[in-house]
């Protein structure tokens, strides 16, 4: 709503205020005895939901008109829906909202004094807010509340507390994700085991169970798309385009392994480009051991080359649902000048925007970057390379996933890649990482040294 939807109360307030310097009292104080607390936590660089309860306590009949709820600077929120006033923020009479900045304002600012007027009378409610975090915050945060009642409305021109409004702060903790890697029962000393090698053997078997994930910002990422190129065939409801929605002359229709003129998508890229022969120096070590990627060659383009665009598009998906979207896949690209060059977009529901583009001879991988900015019904992800309109090389795609958050955390460990580190430990120090992801995929690492003692005094036969 706009502000000046809120102006008439606040003018009203301020003459109140200048009554009251002039001697002039009002008629009433407010008498709401509010009791305000918040349930749910913050993610830095994350969306949460955050529940303010809120009891009104009066003992005049006094009516909670206007809340303002003052987010830390720099974080945004709006009201979901759930609570009084909520809803499209009119779900009461007369009810009214300002939100999508810090200042989050609800309530009904037409109220006036001793009219009986507000949503919130004697009872307890509960207002939901979805807050925006930026990244980098951390630790307990503070909302400050200013509640204002219809005996004396103040809109915060006066002081308050004994008259016309009551206020406070409310902490809101981070949703943190720590690995306990200090209280792993098996430890001998915070991060360290010691054991001694039995005769003959140089090493121990060591018992080592992974440490806890600790906070409720723990948790792990499941694939709700995930693709490896394994058929070495086009998968299903995926598709090819050259980047206006109907497919033009260059990459057309393929639905099946093989390049043809004018078409130059392969499926099964390892083996259609000479046995990994297409790509200067080999492939990039991360696609599949099978050989199999996906491949965009303008070699077979009608001239050859001069196809242009070209894209491969996965299937649209809903990821309105969730609270952190995560996307990984490997890449490699053959450029034969600054003019050819691979893309990847994603679809934000009006348009494609771009994540990635690399002009040069390169590859890499992308890992559990957050798309969670760009989700709607329609998501989809498309995979493309640009000649340069002019007889190029190409690019290429493997190992594609699409993760959101599943449950319960898992951790593993770098020395036996399980989710329990107990194994034979050589003699000398060993150092063993163990590794979560949080709710936003951030990886959460903490580490321990294990050491064992040759402690078998040589024998010496001969």
């Amino acid at each position: 709503m706009k502000k000046t939807n809120f102006t008439s109360k606040w003018f009203l307030s301020g003459l109140l205020v200048v009554l009251g310097l002039l001697g002039m009292s009002p008629v009433a104080k407010a008498d709401l005895n509010p009791t305000l607390t918040v349930t749910g936590g913050y993610l830095p660089g994350s969306t949460s939901v955050l529940t303010i309860e809120m009891s009104i306590n009066t003992t005049t009949a006094e009516y909670g008109s206007l809340l303002t709820l003052t987010l830390p600077a720099g974080w945004t929120g709006t009201f979901t829906g759930v609570g009084v006033g909520s809803g499209a923020c009119g779900s009461g009479t007369g009810v009214v909202c300002q939100e999508g900045t810090n200042v989050l304002i609800i309530g009904d600012p037409t109220c006036a004094p001793d009219d009986g007027c507000g949503p919130w009378s004697n009872g307890t409610y509960q207002i939901e807010i979805e807050v925006s975090v930026p990244p980098g915050v951390s630790g307990d945060q503070t909302i400050d509340w200013l509640l204002e009642g219809d005996g004396w409305l103040c809109g915060g021109a006066c002081s308050c507390g004994d008259w016309t409004c009551d206020m406070g702060t409310l902490t809101v903790t981070e949703i943190a994700c720590v690995l306990d890697c200090d209280n792993i029962p098996e430890l001998t000393g915070p991060g360290v085991i010691e054991v001694n090698n039995d005769p003959g053997e140089c090493g121990a078997m060591v018992t080592i169970t992974n440490p806890d994930a600790i906070g409720a910002g723990c948790t792990s990422f499941s694939p709700i798309l995930e693709e490896y190129f394994d058929a070495g065939t086009m998968p299903a409801g995926w598709a090819i385009d050259d980047g206006t929605g109907t497919p033009g002359m260059g990459y057309a229709g393929q639905t099946s392994d093989g390049a043809t003129a004018g078409n130059g998508v392969f499926f099964d890229g390892f083996n259609s480009s000479g046995n990994g022969n297409f790509f200067f120096g080999g492939d990039n070590p991360a696609f599949s051991a099978d050989g199999n990627y996906a491949l965009l060659d303008d070699d077979f383009g009608s001239s050859p080359g001069l196809i242009g665009t070209g894209y491969i598009v996965t299937p649209a998906i809903d990821v309105t649902g969730y609270p952190s979207v995560l996307l990984s896949f490997d890449w490699q690209i053959n450029s034969i000048n600054t003019s050819d060059e691979l893309r990847v977009d994603v679809w934000d529901g009006a348009a494609w925007v771009n994540i990635l583009t690399e002009p040069d001879d390169n590859y890499g991988s992308v890992v559990n970057m957050d798309v969670t900015a760009y989700a709607n019904p329609e998501f989809a992800v498309r995979f493309g390379y640009f000649d340069g309109n002019a007889w190029a090389w190409g690019a290429a795609f493997d190992n594609i996933v699409l993760s959101v958050p599943s449950g319960a955390p898992v951790v593993t460990n770098d020395y036996n890649g399980t989710d329990n580190a107990s194994d034979f430990y050589p003699v000398g120090t060993t150092t063993v990482t163990f590794q979560t992801t949080d709710a936003n995929g951030v990886p959460i690492e903490c580490s321990i040294d294990v050491i064992v003692n040759d402690a078998e005094a040589p024998t010496i036969t001969g």
